[in-house]
């Protein structure tokens, strides 16, 4: 009995390793394989709103959106210990006042953390 239980585990074993390396070898069947264009005629238009430098030519005021570079020129910059309503910037931000707005946004990309209305 002892031999024969052993022999099914073995057996067992050495079907499951047959059958794992066939699954691995199996091609991939999907739609992105076999059908992709050349990357000649990919179109990558993310980027056609920014400007040499990397920041978007225009500006979008809200959470999430980005300062562009004019806006971050013209607008002054603030230090939060002035104003109560304003934290310490997080490593690399930067408060500044546009328009009637306090922006905390990352310096080098422009992306807004924060917009608090000034008064």
């Amino acid at each position: 009995m002892k031999r024969m239980m052993t022999a099914s585990v073995i057996t067992l074993m050495a079907g499951s390793l047959l059958m794992n390396s066939v699954a691995i070898a199996a091609p991939q069947q999907g739609p992105s394989h076999g059908n992709e264009r050349p990357a000649a005629e990919r179109h990558d238009n993310r980027h056609n709103d920014r400007d040499e430098r990397g920041w978007h030519k225009t500006s979008d005021f809200r959470k999430g959106g980005h300062v562009a570079y004019k806006d971050w020129q013209r607008g002054k910059a603030v230090d939060y210990r002035k104003h109560k309503r304003l934290s310490k910037p997080p490593k690399g931000h930067e408060w500044r006042q546009v328009d009637n707005r306090y922006i905390l946004a990352a310096v080098t990309t422009g992306v807004i953390t924060t917009i608090i209305p000034s008064k």
